[in-house]
């Protein structure tokens, strides 16, 4: 079988009984979704069902509404209420007005699209070969902004450009030179940081065994400024294919505006001069954004003015 069909038969096993609520549910969880999730060797049991649970639900945003919605039901990503899979898509079918095959082919069709789409994105003949080593292909950010610091914690996925792939290496800027400390929590370990300018900082890090080409591997790392600053954006330097994005004002005085910065050169990111979409701030003092397929060299993300 190929990685497609692979994905999509683990996908159909762990919808069966209480979905991700179920016992069973990480026996479940294969090889073909636990790399397309971003799941590694370092996740402990929550980590491996929180980062499926993200993965399908990302999955279902980029689905018409009515899959989306089957997608819901078959995997519980909001929780099975102990209700078994037949009984979910049942329930389903009542709310919506259709018959249980109805639900389960429309489930189906939805299963075979996100096995599709996730086939296309991580197959070996998807990484196109560059000069660089490898790519980012998946970013979740958290920033928090206190009174005089920022603190981010990132997950990024990154795919291979080449077997035996042993080092990565990120780099930081940050509109005014500021001090920033940069750790990696999971998945490698830090070799050297370094200062390449006033405004932009390098850490590299060694990974615990070498990768393959086209292998997805994930790394958590955290990075603290000694100011608070205005945006966050990511600037891949080739294609990406998801950015999250969440930034929490608590612990400091809400900014003025906060607006969606996409598809922007980087030196215009936190122009607060242009017109921009206005972002809102929830009830519990955060922001959020998500981008999909971000295009090499241009700027995503969040900026905020206390005007």
């Amino acid at each position: 079988m190929d990685a497609e069909t692979d994905l999509l038969g683990e996908l159909k096993a762990l919808r069966k009984g209480f979905g991700l609520d179920d016992p069973n549910a990480l026996s479940r969880i294969g090889p073909r979704l636990r790399l397309a999730a971003g799941v590694t060797d370092v996740d402990d049991d929550a980590a491996t069902r929180a980062k499926v649970n993200i993965f399908l639900m990302n999955a279902a945003a980029t689905l018409p509404a009515a899959e989306a919605r089957a997608i819901r039901a078959g995997f519980a990503v909001n929780g099975s209420r102990e209700v078994r899979l037949e009984a979910r898509l049942r329930q389903l079918g009542e709310e919506i007005g259709c018959d249980l095959r109805t639900v389960k082919r429309r489930l189906d069709a939805a299963l075979r699209k996100v096995a599709g789409e996730t086939r296309a994105s991580t197959a070996p003949e998807a990484v196109i070969p560059t000069a660089a080593p490898w790519h980012l292909e998946r970013l979740d950010a958290d920033v928090r902004l206190g009174p005089a610091s920022t603190e981010v914690q990132e997950v990024r996925n990154i795919i291979s450009h080449r077997d035996g792939l042993r080092e990565l290496a990120f780099s930081y800027s940050a509109a005014a030179p500021v001090g920033m400390s940069i750790d990696v929590l999971r998945g490698g370990i830090r070799t050297v940081s370094e200062r390449c300018s006033t405004t932009r900082t390098r850490v590299r890090m060694e990974l615990p065994r070498p990768l393959r080409r086209a292998e997805t591997y994930g790394v958590t790392l955290k990075v603290i400024t000694s100011a608070a600053v205005p945006f966050y954006v990511c600037t891949p330097r080739s294609t990406c294919a998801r950015f999250n994005l969440a930034v929490s004002f608590r612990g400091r005085s809400a900014p003025g505006r906060v607006w969606l910065v996409q598809d922007e050169l980087p030196l215009e990111a936190g122009d607060p001069v242009r017109a921009r979409v206005p972002v809102p701030i929830d009830a519990t003092g955060r922001a959020t954004a998500s981008f999909t397929r971000l295009v090499s060299n241009r700027s995503y993300g969040l900026a905020w003015s206390s005007i």
